[in-house]
């Protein structure tokens, strides 16, 4: 079985506008939703995460993203 250990994204949007939407949001607390690290796509921001940890989500965007994203992985 092979495990996404560390997820990393490399975010391509050039003239990225807050009211484009489509950030990324990381949730750093199970027990409260309310707790979150939120990521706007705008070009050049990386993002690294440990892929097992924390749930995530993306927002609705109101225009294409573009990224370059990638896993390392366990096998076990």
């Amino acid at each position: 079985m092979e495990r996404r250990t560390l997820s990393c994204i490399l975010y391509l949007n050039s003239d990225w506008q807050p009211d484009y939407g489509g950030a990324l949001r990381i949730y750093v607390d199970p027990s409260d939703p309310d707790r979150f690290a939120q990521v706007a796509p705008e070009g050049g921001t990386p993002v690294t995460s440990l892929s097992a940890s924390f749930e995530h989500e993306v927002l609705s965007a109101r225009r294409g993203r573009l990224s370059l994203t990638g896993w390392l992985r366990q096998r076990g």
